[in-house]
Order: structure tokens, then sequence, then C-alpha cells
């Protein structure tokens, strides 16, 4: 008579497509298969019961046809994108940093059958840290210079 060791119960690998809230839980810094660098984000879906869902990989490549993707990344997780400035970033700063996408589907390569989860969009924070206008900066500087050179008080410490 044949024996086994029972396993463990699997993690959900599949959720239907949808709006999602996904955990990033691991950044590492790769090279892609044309040569580019590459950060491969490791995303745990988090259930509307609060739950874990699957674990899902997004790809994050280096190149100028690349950048929307990237920008979109960190939008979605609340920081600012200002155009044509270069930004340096390590795979290990995304990790523990949450975000909302949009999950879609694709068939598994060796079995059709099996469905897995793709990233298809990632859904712009509304609290986005927008950078400030040249003209708020001015203004700001202004009405603080105003404030001081205008106040005839003699509180001067010395």
């Amino acid at each position: 008579m044949p024996r086994y060791t029972q396993s463990e119960p699997r993690e959900t690998y599949f959720v239907e497509p949808g709006k999602y809230q996904v955990e990033i839980t691991k950044g590492i810094e790769k090279t892609s298969q044309a040569g580019n660098p590459m950060i491969k984000l490791t995303c745990r879906v988090k259930l509307a019961d609060g739950t874990d869902g699957p674990e899902i990989a997004e790809h994050l490549t280096f190149t100028a046809k690349a950048a929307w993707k990237i920008d979109q990344v960190r939008q979605a997780l609340g920081q600012a994108v200002v155009p044509g400035q270069d930004f340096i970033i390590e795979a290990e700063d995304f990790v523990g940093m949450s975000a909302w996408v949009i999950l879609g589907e694709e068939p598994g390569s060796t079995n059709p059958s099996m469905r897995f989860n793709t990233i298809e969009r990632w859904i712009e924070a509304k609290d986005t840290a927008k950078p400030a206008k040249a003209g708020t900066i001015r203004k700001f500087v202004d009405d603080t210079i105003r404030k001081f050179v205008d106040d005839d008080s003699d509180s001067i410490p010395f």
C-alpha cells in the first residue's frame, strides 16, 4: 500500500482579475535578458478578508522606453515624479511599501489551463506628493521675507 506525507495547504496562486492592494515584499536588482539594468519586485496581493493572496513578480527595466512604468509604480506608491529629473532607485527602497493595482491574468506557459495573475496597471495614489510649483515657492519666500521686513517690533534678543 503506497504511503505519502501530507503537504501544507497551498497558498492562493490566483485571484479573479480586478482592483487589489499589493505589498512589495522583495526587491532585487538584476540585468534584463537584453542586458539592461532591472529591478524585480515581488508583490504580495492583499485580499479583502485580510489574508494574503498570490505573489506576483513585477519587472522595472531601466530604459527610456520603459520609464513610464517606473513612473507609474512610483506614483502609485505616493512618490512625486518630476519630468526630466534624474532619480536613483535601489531595489530595497520599495520593500514594505503598498499600492493599489489592477490585476489581469495570463495562461501558464507550460500548462495553458492554469491561470496566473499579472499586474496590468498601478493606480496612482490620491495623495501622491506633487512637486510645488515655482510660483508657490517664490510666493512663500516673498511672504516670509516681507513678514520680517515689516516687523517693527524690537524683539531681537541681542
